[in-house]
């Protein structure tokens, strides 16, 4: 499958024409003002008056989508579903690909971030028609005749379901097929969140059926019925696992029961809670029970750990409960224990003085201030805390996986980031000081200096000084500064890690600039609407902590997988391919005869063809990392391409894949 990098600079070498520069991240379409911008956090589409066109974050610019007119049902992360005379088009703006569907009539529409659902009505017979962003073509599933009612359908990231008279049918984006189950009573109306739904076999508007949940897994497409659920149950979901309260022998007591969405099965909790004194805490990859009256009874659950059910004694108050990571303070003896959802690692005790503060805005890391000022970073990917930061008095700002400390006499700031789990520092300039933070870009500016912090190379890169009149906005993974009355337009993204200036006519910009996620859009003054995607040309989506999900299960895999999904961006025709190294380099090298520079280490770096770009602009290149990686090493993985017969260039950025 790969082959080795002395291979690849034999080729290279036998080529003699060096590659045209990398494709441009802003790219512009005639703009309308008054047909305006449908957006979500990758994709923008805009009916310019000859057609519908579309731009995705990864991407080479603006696509036709459908006629002028066209009506636009929904944007999502990686979806949008548009209707043009009479045929519905899902456009899955990650591989590309315009799926097309004709049908007699609608009773249902609507898409989210992985899934597009179209519910035809013919005649009164009911067929469901749902496209996943990860899984080529509509997948077709006869519901039967009944009256829809909206709420019998339940859509929400990755997975939908759709109440019957008779059972229910969902579908999941991440496996890609429906699964049904029948009831002999109309159960209650679904719910559904990430990759998983539920739904209670007792219907609380007729009072009929029978005290149980019935749970769907968007990985393993499959369906599980609980035990006997306890009156006061109220289901809560997580995005790979469904929560509800087991009955016990005691009316007023209950035990914990998950939904493990990777196992496709039930798990019941050994410890007994009382029903009125409990709080559940339901976040992304992780559930926590805390019994606010009884001791030992805080308990947690986390799907990808793989250890099921695990309880902490002791009197504990809970500090932080983020997508990854909880926090327990305990006040009288200085301390702070936190374990992870990712690794199973149990739990990691700091010594830090009592009261502890924690920093709002992390998903990916949790960051704790004590009473003296030191800052305590956990970090899941590592299952352990990072070396305090002692900056009494700090002005701290966090994103989900970036973070900035101003020191208090404002000299030097320190940056955090969940990848490299160090602090970084930059000495300052005197003056005035101001932290930018997204998601996961961080910058300090200065009156006669811009800084932002590479992420990926865990390094702060010199971003030169903002100009006269322009502004910084931040968006999810880049800047744009941007001068409204000169007209002028430019974007540093996360990767590649360099200033990207648009092409704009002259003039002062008429409407923007506009972020939002990973895109930044403004129109300037000859009525040009411009667009800057901050994904570099080659990304992988699964990418921990910058993608949707921490690690990808592959379809009915009930155990953890290190299962990976990489998109390349590049012109139709040109050939890529992906470099795969055990290292990287912050500041790249140059290769002849390639254009670009490499960011991986030579010595290390393997390649795999991908084959021609269709013309959709965009290939993939799905892979498991090797087994028996440690916790926190890194694969890196860079694009290059081909274009033409001679033209050799690599791609923007390298990025890293984490093995858990």
């Amino acid at each position: 499958m790969f082959a080795a990098s002395s291979r690849l600079c034999s080729v290279a070498l036998a080529l003699s024409s060096l590659a045209s520069a990398a494709t441009a991240q802003w790219s512009s379409t005639s703009y309308d003002p008054l047909a305006g911008v449908d957006r979500s956090g990758s994709i923008l589409i805009h009916d310019d008056g000859t057609a519908l066109r579309g731009f995705a974050a990864l991407g080479s610019g603006w696509v036709d989508l459908a006629a002028s007119g066209a009506t636009v049902h929904g944007v999502a992360e990686h979806l949008a579903l548009i209707e043009d005379a009479g045929t519905f088009i899902a456009w899955n703006a990650r591989s590309g690909a315009l799926e097309s569907l004709t049908v007699a009539g609608t009773a249902w529409i609507g898409v989210d971030d992985e899934v597009a659902l179209v519910i035809e009505d013919d005649a009164g017979a009911l067929t469901a028609h749902a496209l996943s962003a990860l899984h080529d073509g509509w997948h077709d599933l006869p519901l039967g005749n009944f009256t829809l009612d909206p709420f019998d359908v339940a859509l929400d990231d990755g997975v939908v379901c759709v109440r019957r008279p008779d059972g229910y049918s969902a579908f999941g984006a991440r496996c890609g097929t429906w699964g049904e189950f029948a009831v002999p009573v109309t159960g209650d109306y679904a719910q559904s969140f990430g990759n998983v739904a539920i739904a209670s076999l007792f219907n609380f508007s007729t009072l009929e059926g029978e005290p149980f949940y019935a749970a769907f897994s968007g990985h393993t497409g499959t369906w599980a019925v609980s035990t006997e659920a306890h009156f006061s149950t109220n289901p809560r979901l997580m995005r790979d696992a469904c929560y509800i309260r087991e009955k016990t022998l005691v009316t007023q007591r209950y035990r914990s029961l998950v939904f493990d969405g990777f196992l496709g099965e039930w798990v019941v909790s050994e410890v007994i809670h009382p029903s009125g004194t409990t709080e559940e805490h339901p976040v992304g990859h992780m559930m926590t029970v805390y019994d606010v009256v009884e001791v030992r009874r805080i308990e947690t659950y986390a799907p990808a750990g793989g250890l099921g059910w695990v309880s902490r004694p002791g009197d504990f108050d809970l500090l932080v409960t983020a997508d990854d990571t909880l926090i327990l303070t305990d006040f009288a003896n200085d301390e702070l224990h936190a374990t992870g959802a990712l690794l199973g690692e149990g739990w990691n005790v700091r010594s830090a003085p009592a009261p502890h503060e924690p920093i709002p805005g992390p998903r990916a890391f949790a960051l704790v201030r004590d009473a003296v000022g030191d800052l305590h970073a956990y970090l899941p990917r590592r299952g352990n805390w990072a070396s305090p930061l002692s900056v009494p008095g700090a002005t701290v700002a966090a994103g989900e996986t970036v973070a900035l400390a101003l020191e208090a006499d404002g000299s030097r700031v320190w940056a955090f980031c969940a990848r490299r789990a160090q602090w970084v520092s930059r000495d300052l300039p005197a003056g005035a000081t101001s932290l930018h933070v997204g998601a996961s870009i961080a910058a300090v500016q200065t009156d006669s200096s811009l800084a932002v912090f590479d992420a990926f190379a865990g390094v702060w890169r010199d971003a030169g000084l903002l100009a006269a009149g322009e502004s910084l906005e931040i968006g999810r993974d880049h800047l744009a500064a941007v001068d409204v009355a000169g007209g002028t337009a430019r974007a540093w993204s996360a990767a590649p890690a360099q200033w990207q200036m648009a092409s704009l006519a002259v003039g002062a910009i008429a409407d923007g600039p506009h972020t939002e996620g990973r895109a930044t859009w403004l129109e300037d003054a000859a009525g040009e609407l411009w667009a800057f995607g901050s994904l570099p040309d080659g990304f992988l989506w699964q990418d921990w902590p910058d993608g949707q999900e921490p690690l990808w299960r592959p379809e009915n895999a009930p155990a953890p997988s290190n299962h990976m999904h990489y998109g390349v961006a590049g012109d139709p025709g040109d050939r890529a391919f992906v470099l795969i190294g055990a290292g990287n380099l912050a500041d790249g090298v140059s290769v002849s005869p390639f254009s670009g520079l490499l960011y991986l280490t030579p010595s290390s770096t393997v390649f795999t063809d991908l084959g021609a770009i269709g013309s959709t602009g965009t290939t993939s290149f799905d892979f498991a990392l090797p087994a028996g990686l440690l916790p926190g090493v890194e694969v890196w993985f860079q694009p290059l391409f081909v274009v033409g017969v001679d033209q050799l260039r690599f791609g923007t950025a390298a990025q890293p894949a984490i093995g858990f």
